[in-house]
């Protein structure tokens, strides 16, 4: 089965794919979307290490993170770089 992802889609089809999303990752995505920018980089860690979705992968630390044991890019640094393809998704 091949894996469809983001890049592949276009901002109507990531809408959709997102609307059929259980409603507990929906409440995470406000919650997300909610806070303070400053909190987002740590509470997307959070949320993401308890989706059954993310898992068996290892997710990435922030930079300042004392438990980091793997090398760049951290999740502050993809944060960053998702910005600009992000704000296209923003309806």
């Amino acid at each position: 089965m091949p894996i469809n992802v983001l890049r592949n889609k276009t901002p109507n089809q990531v809408f959709e794919a997102v609307n059929g999303f259980r409603q507990r990752y929906v409440q995470d995505w406000e919650s997300w979307l909610a806070a303070p920018p400053i909190a987002r980089p740590q509470l997307f860690g959070q949320i993401l290490r308890k989706w059954q979705a993310t898992r068996p992968l290892t997710m990435r630390r922030l930079r300042a993170d004392r438990k980091v044991s793997h090398s760049p890019p951290f999740l502050d640094d993809l944060l960053d770089q998702s910005a600009e393809p992000m704000s296209v998704l923003h309806m």
